[in-house]
């Protein structure tokens, strides 16, 4: 018998993928190489010539594989990226005694100018109203003499005390009981016939607001109200707002006429202004200020302390009249 021509059967390992016979496809064997195939024991190859198993991998966010040299690369730029960002630390040692300032001033800048302190006395080149229309409503033995700051400008154009609608002083007297009506600041001359109400003002000078004053203006002006209340000589005086009170105090702890240390309080105070050789002088009444701008006190205490004024004015007409004189 003839012996059948030998076959080549495939090899099969257990730790790969099957291996043909030696005549492989082109295909095969480069598909062969991603195949990882356990060495021989007995030999073991060289480290330098170890090539890794895993192929390059393309990179999602760009065309560039990443591959052992790029990766190096990636975190030498990370390292240059976190110096600039982190910079190393700076010196923070004092600054030389010639500086002053708390920060490093740039030499290239010119200085910013020092702002200058504001002086405690207010200048009197104010804005102020170019004419002065308003005049004193003054005669004898008035029931009332309503002493105020200084005219307002609107006042001062019209020649009518307290002329700002804002303004609550007739308001005030109605509601007082003082006057039977609310009176019109154009009626300002006609209440010291009709009623016994005279005005005038510590300081002439008009403005826009009473704080535009300086206190040596303030004094100055208390001399002069003196003289007109002896003049005068009312029943009492009525300081219209509490500037007025604090110039005459200043004015008298300096010449020593006042020494009392009793907290200040609107109303009735113990002090008497004008005093002459026959006559006692006019009780103070110091009133809470009716300008629109003075809101420290609120409203329902304004109209209490009037009308504790509106009070002794009604008694002291019907005293008069009781008496056999004439209204007011």
């Amino acid at each position: 018998m003839s012996e059948a021509p030998a076959v080549s059967t495939p090899l099969k390992s257990n730790s790969g993928p099957q291996i043909s016979s030696p005549t492989k496809s082109l295909k095969q064997q480069k598909l062969g190489q991603y195949f990882y195939q356990s060495p021989d024991p007995l030999v073991s190859p060289s480290p330098s010539k170890r090539k890794s198993p895993l192929p390059d991998i393309p990179s999602p966010f760009s065309n560039k594989r990443i591959t052992r040299s790029a990766s190096s690369a990636s975190l030498n730029t990370a390292t240059v990226a976190q110096q600039q960002i982190f910079p190393p630390p700076v010196d923070l040692s004092p600054l030389p005694p010639a500086i002053k300032s708390r920060t490093v001033s740039n030499p290239s800048l010119p200085e910013r100018p020092s702002k200058k302190r504001r002086t405690s006395e207010k200048s009197q080149a104010q804005p102020a109203s170019p004419v002065n229309l308003l005049r004193d409503a003054l005669a004898p033995n008035l029931h009332i003499l309503f002493v105020g700051v200084n005219p307002g400008l609107q006042t001062a154009a019209t020649g009518y005390a307290y002329a700002h609608p804002s303004n609550k002083f007739y308001p005030l007297l109605y509601l007082g009981g003082i006057t039977p009506q609310k009176c019109h600041a154009s009626e300002y001359q006609s209440l010291v016939e009709r009623y016994g109400l005279g005005h005038t003002n510590i300081v002439q000078r008009p403005t826009r607001d009473a704080s535009m004053l300086s206190k040596k203006e303030m004094e100055d002006g208390v001399a002069n109200i003196e003289a007109k209340v002896r003049s005068c000589r009312p029943g009492c005086v009525v300081l219209v707002g509490k500037s007025v009170w604090e110039a005459i105090e200043r004015v008298w702890k300096r010449e020593g006429k006042w020494k009392s240390k009793t907290p200040f309080k609107y109303g009735w105070l113990d002090a008497w202004i004008g005093k002459d050789k026959d006559w006692p002088g006019a009780r103070i009444f110091a009133a809470t200020s009716t300008s629109g701008l003075a809101a420290s006190v609120p409203w329902h205490e304004k109209i209490e302390s009037w009308k504790e004024l509106g009070s002794w004015y009604q008694q002291r007409v019907a005293e008069q009249k009781q008496a056999g004189g004439t209204d007011p």
